[in-house]
């Protein structure tokens, strides 16, 4: 396996619809359409692409060289406030820990490849990218009952804390780097 960085790739179409085909596919939601498809793609995904392509990574098959799976991240999660705030009204919930772990991440594997160390793969070498900056943490929101949970967990996502946003429970992991 090895990476790619989307700053650095010569043919970024094709890697960001791998990200795209990836995303569809592990979405929790059915998307019936492609308005919808289009819609959640620009609200969760687009705008890293956009802002932060030095934090879009790729892992990839070094014989095939496939996209496996893809991690999205931005290293300043208060700066980012006023990208996310309008798309996502959850995103300001955990604010207050910005500074602690400020920033964050999205990956997804494609489903032919999780449990195969993709996902650790890209966490880790996140983690070294962001330690080279100097970043102190790094954080996740998910749902306290989604299956990540534990993968996170299992890669030193220590620090919880769990809130409520329009009566769903949504969960902060930390980790110190």
């Amino acid at each position: 396996m090895y990476l790619e960085i989307l700053s650095y790739i010569e043919d970024k179409s094709s890697r960001i619809n791998d990200l795209k085909n990836i995303f569809y596919t592990t979405a929790r939601v059915p998307l019936h359409t492609d308005e919808l498809r289009q819609s959640l793609f620009q609200k969760y995904a687009a705008p890293y692409i956009e802002h932060w392509p030095d934090d879009v990574f790729f892992a990839c098959d070094l014989n095939s060289k496939k996209t496996l799976g893809y991690l999205i991240g931005c290293r300043n999660s208060i700066a980012a406030e006023s990208i996310f705030s309008p798309l996502l009204g959850s995103y300001v919930l955990f604010s207050d820990l910005f500074k602690k772990f400020p920033a964050h991440l999205h990956m997804n594997t494609h489903p032919d490849h999780q449990g195969v160390g993709v996902g650790t793969f890209l966490i880790e070498e996140y983690a070294l990218e962001l330690k080279k900056f100097g970043i102190k943490g790094v954080h996740v929101v998910t749902s306290p009952e989604e299956r990540n949970v534990q993968f996170y967990l299992r890669h030193k996502f220590k620090h919880l804390y769990e809130r409520k946003y329009n009566d769903r429970s949504l969960l902060f992991m930390g980790r110190r780097l």
